[in-house]
Formats: C-alpha cells, structure tokens, sequence
C-alpha cells in the first residue's frame, strides 16, 4: 500500500518529533543499596565510625568502596551506602532489601546463591612478629611449639591440624590492635614462648602500624602466606543484576589493569590519623 503523500508526511514528523524526546530525556540510574560495617574494616572499608580515622569528608571509603565508587559513577550506577551489623546485613542481601556487601566466597557457606563481581583486590594473610626476634614462621617444621596469636572467632584452616595436634598454641585476642600489643608485650601477657607471632592481613597490619606510633619499626613479616582470598562484590540475585554484574566488572578489570587500585591502596594506607587506635 501506498501511502499519501500528506500522511506521509505527518508521519514522518511525529516519529522525528519521538524520536528526539526520547533523546532529550535524562538516563534513569540505576541504584545499588550497599551493606557496610559502622565500624568499617579498615583499610577496605573505612566508616565515620571507624577508630582513628576522625571527620572523613569522603566517608565511606576504603580500597573497595573507592574501586566501586569509580565502576559505578563510570556505569550510571548510584550507590545508597547502609552502615549493618553483619549478620543483619546479610539476612537483608539474601531477602533482597540490600543489594551488595563486600566479601569473598571463600568465606560463604553457599557462594552459589549470588552474583560476584571479579576481584577486587585480596586479602593475604601473614605471620606478624616481633622486628628483633628470629623468623620461625616460614615451614611447619620451624613453627613447632609456637604461640600465634589470632583473632577471636575467626577460623585459620591451614592452622587447624597444627592447632588441633597441640603443635601450635593458639591465643585469642577481640581486635588486631590488642593482637599487636600482645605481640610487642609479650612477655607480660601471659605466653608461654618467646617463639609467637600473630595471623594476620598484611594490609590492615599495615594499616595499624601506620596510625599507631607505638608499633612503627616494631614489626616484620613472613614471607610465607597462611591464607589469601580473594575481595569481591556479593550482590543479591535479581532481575537485572547479572548485567549490571558485568558492567562494573568491565570497569574492575580496567581499574586493575591500570594500577588505580594499587594506587587507591596507597591512599588508603596512607590516611593521616587524628584519633589514637585503641
């Protein structure tokens, strides 16, 4: 059929005219609600309430939140940050009312139940000891007899058996500050060797000793990785997720391929302390 000229025409008009509504109208972000500890976990995640940062203007921020900020501001993705204990953090992800937390599946029972993003950056664990005394911590057959300190609740499964045999002491401590003290007090503490270390991440040792003048030049570390596993973004399975997934990997992969998370770190790191550490 053919169509007249006139109508044609009018036609042709109202599609144009459409067309460049559309074009003129703003791009609807979509919005990310995240879960973050009050306290943060510094240096990935650093909160208003985390001890010894003061008055951040950037607040939240961290090695992680930073990388996000940067993917989602790249993706059209706006970010609504919740500060949740952990455990409610997590019940509200898996009932759909928050949608991302910052974790590893290597520490979640069913990691299969969720989207994740490609890593973010990781966290390696270390042997953490006295400056001065002789490194034990590099074989098992050295470490015999030693007392690490670790850190209440957490589980060290590469140290389990050596626990579990008697041929490591284990000694809790509820914060990777009180787990350095007892490192540098030692002997007043209640250990029974001189042969101790502390398990803990590189970088939020790293972290401490930066802000706490009493642990600078205090400390050395293993070579020898107890664990690592990798940072990533756990974010709840729903509709539209798994693109919104790949685009913040997209952008992931480039943040790392240009060392802007190395950089990131640093600054992290870096942060100048205006409250003493307890």
């Amino acid at each position: 059929m053919v169509m007249p000229t006139r109508w044609a025409g009018a036609v042709f008009s109202l599609a144009l005219t459409a067309i460049v509504m559309t074009c003129s109208l703003p791009v609807v972000a979509d919005t990310w609600i995240v879960a973050i500890p009050a306290e943060g976990y510094p240096p990935y995640i650093i909160t208003p309430g985390t001890p010894g940062v003061g008055e951040l203007e950037q607040a939240p921020t961290g090695i992680v939140i930073e990388v996000l900020k940067i993917a989602a501001a790249r993706e059209n993705i706006d970010l609504v940050f919740r500060e949740l204990p952990e455990l409610r953090a997590q019940k509200m992800l898996d009932e759909g009312e928050v949608d991302v937390r910052m974790e590893s599946p290597h520490w979640v029972e069913h990691p299969e139940n969720y989207l994740w993003s490609d890593m973010v950056t990781s966290v390696n664990d270390v042997f953490v000891f006295a400056a001065g005394a002789e490194n034990y911590f590099e074989t098992d057959e050295d470490i015999l007899g030693a007392e690490i300190v670790t850190h209440l609740g957490y589980r060290y499964p590469t140290l389990e058996p050596l626990f579990d045999r008697g041929d490591l002491i284990r000694n809790d401590r509820q914060t990777e500050g009180f787990m350095l003290t007892a490192i540098v007090h030692g002997r007043y503490v209640g250990f029974e060797t001189a042969k101790r270390a502390a398990v803990m991440d590189r970088l939020v040792a790293q972290w401490l000793m930066q802000r706490e003048p009493r642990y600078q030049g205090q400390f050395r570390f293993s070579n020898r990785l107890v664990a690592s596993a990798p940072v990533q973004f756990m974010v709840a399975r729903k509709p539209g997720h798994a693109e919104l997934v790949s685009r913040i990997n997209r952008q992931i992969e480039r943040l790392r391929s240009r060392g802007v998370v190395e950089d990131i770190t640093h600054q992290m790191i870096s942060l100048p302390a205006t409250v003493p550490t307890p």
